[in-house]
């Protein structure tokens, strides 16, 4: 019977996530809508096409020119449970996730209620209302964000017995959470959890005043711990922070900063979660969309959280969870709260991310908190434990019927139909697409207000599309793409070359040529009058039948583009703006000038010419690939001629590319604004550029020493495990 009781928690926490996912475990469906399909999906199969094959993607060819994929905060390739790629699909994979990180949040949850309250039944509601709330299942949509969610429960838990016994056990195990905990890959939501393990310690060590002996060594061995999660963590932190630096999302304003807020009337969703409606019912109607506030924790649990607040408001948990759900519900009100205006301009860090609503986050988690204390008061003032028990089913029953519908789901064989325009699409290293106006696409199939039918047709015409991604997932190179964290040159001139198709440019094949652009993608049935392209089919009718068909009007840059070109003549222009300025005037071409950052170039030539050498084994325009490009490496033959000339290659400039001339380190500079080019001496020469950035082997070695130490706290905590010292245990009962 003890060990029943001490097993039936974990039982009944599993039972209630499976029921919140019932339509996934037991109707064989995956996650699909939003960002799963338009971001999260096309990586993860990235990142399984390049870990099957022995290679480690740091490099992300395939959108905006290239991408760093290591250093992208919102990417998890270091995060243990990546390895299930191995031997699953990425979308089962990704849904997978999403239910194990929602078992490890109540598990975490249950853990750290069952000691703060002294009582299980408690415990498990609290558990079910943070795991079961809506805005941690709406997350399931962002897997990160989610993952990150699910070690807040154990980070506090750890940091509790930290202060009762300030272990060297219990130190190395924060360290790891900490380490899952950057490692999950969203620094907002890690950044709200710090911030409250953090603050709780210090009130927690506050407390402790009779212990202050105790206190002081907890202190210590928790920052410890924390710095040694950040030094473990590294191969994940500082290639992230070297990408801010070049983003723009780094300089990011107030009015960016105030995308997805609480409205003050979306207060509501505490007691009415479909007051505004249900995209999953097409009927969403409020401001912004459906999940950034989606704040509900069942009505039971607010009424038992005004319960505690009522009956021990003077007790020190109470207090906290008060305060911090007050003050983070407050700063989830963005601009319309005034508190939000003050964090963002006070408190470090807060000016990098956006969304306040997200804020919410520590709200749902003190609630679940405060919900455990009043239903542990409840006992405590002899309320029978049938009724108890009769609270935590309901309120379990209300979260599973309001959480189980929030995400839709297709079947593994909808969600990987092919494009049908596939056929028509460059190979990797044969030219790029480019598209235009994919947000009216994300208007009719990604809108905030109807999920649309998940059908097998709607999944066929959304693929169709070749909405922005998709390369990803079949094969394709973009020029522009969806990127939350994009490099700001290559941005600036998508943005650029996006004005010019807008505005049929005369200058329109330079911007083409210069991203390798072979595509250019519009919505279906739209007419493109312009000399520079052409429809893939000539006659009208043909044209207009392809489009039904295919589902996306494409049209053919009628001249020949490479990946890497050779000029004659080359301007330096040091400073961004005066780069950006000649790149702008409507005389400048690329095929035949280059705009170099930071080195002389070449002396002017006119009018020698460098030229394909077509009888050199892998002659110019032509990467070296196997069946997929190798991310990170570009290889080529050229020709200059009689004279020096300057090799110019479509891909994004980044720290961390090396180039070569015939196997000698050769110095790349920034090259037209955004990309990579080097001096090619006269004659025939093999160029290599290929990426080994310093930061990530440095990160990378830190990671392993960071590593080491926490196995070696655990070794030592297990071999000292029952022995030594035993500090008393801090009375929890007068904690809740």
């Amino acid at each position: 019977m003890n060990k029943l009781r001490r097993i039936g928690p974990f039982i009944v926490l599993t039972c209630f996530t499976v029921a919140v996912f019932y339509p996934f475990v037991f109707h064989d469906w995956n996650l699909y809508w939003g960002d799963v399909s338009l971001y999260f999906l096309p990586l993860v199969t990235l990142e399984k096409h390049s870990l099957m094959r022995g290679l480690l993607p740091l490099w992300n060819p395939f959108i905006s020119c290239g991408q760093p994929l290591v250093g992208n905060p919102q990417v998890w390739l270091f995060y243990p449970g990546t390895l299930l790629l191995r031997w699953m699909p990425p979308a089962e994979y990704l849904t997978l996730n999403t239910i194990l990180h929602t078992l490890i949040a109540a598990l975490g949850a249950y853990l750290f209620l069952r000691r703060l309250c002294g009582d299980r039944l408690a415990a498990q509601l609290g558990a079910i209302v943070y795991a079961g709330s809506g805005f941690f299942i709406a997350r399931a949509q962002f897997p990160p964000m989610l993952q990150a969610e699910a070690w807040l429960p154990w980070m506090m838990l750890l940091v509790d017995r930290m202060i009762d016994r300030p272990r060297i056990w219990y130190a190395s195990l924060l360290s790891l959470v900490i380490t899952l905990e950057l490692l999950a890959a969203h620094a907002q939501i890690a950044y709200m959890s710090f911030a409250c393990a953090g603050i709780y310690a210090i009130a927690r060590l506050l407390h402790l005043h009779r212990h202050q002996g105790r206190a002081w060594l907890a202190f210590w061995r928790m920052l410890s711990a924390f710095l040694i999660g950040i030094l473990t963590s590294s191969v994940q932190l500082l290639p992230t922070i070297q990408l801010f630096k070049w983003s723009p999302r780094g300089s990011m304003g107030w009015l960016q900063a105030n995308r997805f807020t609480l409205w003050p009337r979306e207060l509501v969703n505490f007691i009415l979660p479909h007051y505004f409606g249900n995209p999953a019912k097409g009927d969403y109607w409020g401001p912004g969309n459906f999940w950034e506030p989606c704040v509900y924790v069942g009505v039971i649990p607010l009424f038992l959280v005004g319960y505690a607040i009522w009956r021990s408001n003077r007790r020190l948990a109470t207090r906290f969870f008060t305060g911090a759900a007050l003050i983070s519900v407050w700063l989830a009100l963005g601009k319309f709260g005034g508190l939000f205006w003050v964090a963002f301009h006070v408190v470090p860090g807060i000016s990098n991310f956006h969304d306040p609503a997200r804020f919410a986050f520590v709200t749902t988690f003190a609630l679940a908190v405060l919900s455990a204390i009043g239903l542990r008061k409840l006992r405590d003032f002899g309320v029978h434990a049938n009724i108890r028990y009769a609270l935590l089913i309901l309120s379990a029953i209300n979260l599973v019927w309001f959480s189980s519908d929030i995400n839709p789901g297709v079947s593994i064989s909808d969600l990987e139909c092919k494009p049908s325009a596939l056929k028509y699409l460059p190979s990797p290293g044969n030219g790029r697409t480019f598209s235009v106006l994919h947000t009216l696409t994300w208007h009719r199939y990604v809108n905030y207000d109807d999920y649309g039918p998940n059908t097998k047709r709607y999944m066929q015409n959304f693929t169709n599309t070749l909405t922005p991604n998709f390369g990803m997932r079949y094969g394709w190179e973009e020029a522009n793409g969806y990127e939350p964290v994009p490099l700001e040159e290559s941005s600036d001139v998508a943005a650029a070359t996006r004005l010019a198709i807008m505005d049929q440019a005369p200058n329109l094949a330079s911007w083409l040529y210069l991203l390798d652009v072979k595509f250019i993608l519009l919505p279906i049935y739209t007419r493109y009058p312009d000399g520079d392209v052409m429809p893939i089919g000539e006659d009208a009718k043909f044209l207009s039948s392809l489009n039904s068909h295919l589902g996306v009007s494409i049209y053919v840059n009628k001249e020949t583009v490479y990946p890497c070109w050779l000029v004659s003549h080359t301007i330096r222009k040091d400073k961004r703006e005066d780069s950006l300025a000649a790149l702008l005037d409507p005389h400048f071409d690329p095929r035949t000038t280059a705009i170099v950052c930071g080195a002389k170039g070449i002396p002017f030539a006119f009018p020698a010419k460098g030229y394909i050498d077509s009888k050199a084994p892998h002659h110019i325009g032509k990467v070296i690939y196997s069946a997929m490009p190798k991310h990170g490496e570009f290889v080529c033959s050229v020709n200059a001629g009689a004279r020096p000339m300057w090799l110019v290659w479509s891909s994004a400039c980044y720290p961390g590319w090396k180039g070569f001339v015939d196997g000698k380190s050769t110095p790349i500079y920034r090259t037209d604004y955004a990309y990579l080019g080097l001096k090619v001496p006269p004659g025939m020469h093999h160029i290599k550029f290929e990426y080994k950035p310093f930061i990530f082997r440095f990160a990378l070695y830190l990671s392993l020493f960071g590593g080491l130490l926490i196995s070696m706290g655990l070794g030592f905590g297990v071999y000292v495990k029952g022995s030594g010292k035993r500090w008393i245990p801090f009375d929890h009962t007068t904690m809740y």
